[in-house]
């Protein structure tokens, strides 16, 4: 009965918990190489980023059509406000470009 009583308590503070995972809190303030991501991304900008993937639906992957869409569609995501750069299979440097 006892245990019951205290997971009611703790439900009714339940509210009051939070967990921070950011990385201020997850690394210590004076690791070295902690000020020096801080310096790199003062320099920098953020390092946010998304990563999309890309199906065609009616044409082969690497049929012009395709490629000529996905070129599109490169070019509307690197004009969208705040972006800073769209890498794709068409531009990635490991890959030869068609």
């Amino acid at each position: 009965m006892g245990l019951v009583f205290l997971l009611a308590l703790a439900g009714t503070q339940f509210k009051y918990f939070s967990y921070d995972a950011s990385s201020e809190t997850l690394i210590a303030e004076d690791d070295p190489e902690f000020a020096y991501y801080n310096k790199v991304v003062e320099d920098f900008g953020g390092d946010a980023f998304v990563v999309l993937t890309y199906t065609p639906l009616n044409a082969p992957l690497f049929s012009r059509k395709t490629l000529l869409h996905l070129d599109a569609l490169q070019q509307e995501l690197a004009s969208l406000e705040g972006v800073a750069n769209v890498t794709s299979m068409l531009d990635v440097p490991l890959l030869q470009s068609p």
